[in-house]
């Protein structure tokens, strides 16, 4: 099935195309996360990362060189994060994988990714009840009520 991604390296679809190979294409995000983000798409359709096979491992190792030479392209290889959702209870939204180069801004340490405001839901299991609560005043704030449910 053609996904979004396959219309992109198809050409059927503009993009804003940063590099290119005979095994990705790499593009800007439509809606960046950070000043660089930039979504790197191997040309073989593999909807989800689960599904590479064995015969998928040379181009899977390509796909994170391809990374660094886009992160040295825009300036940023000392310190960038990758991310790839398998599924969508995971975040994926276009069954056709892809890894996301961000860049651009400091990240946190720990817990990156993880939405910072109140009001989410966040199914976190911590045996340590005071490192449970850390975590949730990280997550939503110093100046906000925090609740630790036992289980």
């Amino acid at each position: 099935m053609a996904t979004i991604f396959s219309k992109i390296i198809a050409r059927e679809i503009p993009a804003d195309i940063v590099y290119e190979d005979e095994h990705c294409l790499a593009f800007k995000d439509i809606h960046p996360q950070a000043p660089v983000h930039i979504l790197v798409v191997p040309k073989k359709e593999i909807a989800r990362l689960a599904d590479a096979q064995p015969g998928d491992q040379a181009l899977l190792g390509h796909l994170l060189l391809a990374i660094g030479k886009i992160a040295r392209q825009f300036g940023v290889e000392d310190a960038f994060r990758v991310m790839i959702s398998n599924g969508a209870d995971a975040g994926q939204t276009v069954f056709h994988l892809h890894l996301h180069l961000l860049a651009g801004k400091r990240f946190r340490e720990r817990y990156a990714g993880l939405p910072e405001a109140a009001g989410h839901n966040l199914p976190v299991t911590l045996r340590d009840r005071t490192a449970a609560q850390q975590l949730a005043r990280e997550l939503v704030g110093e100046r906000q009520p925090v609740c630790v449910a036992e289980h």
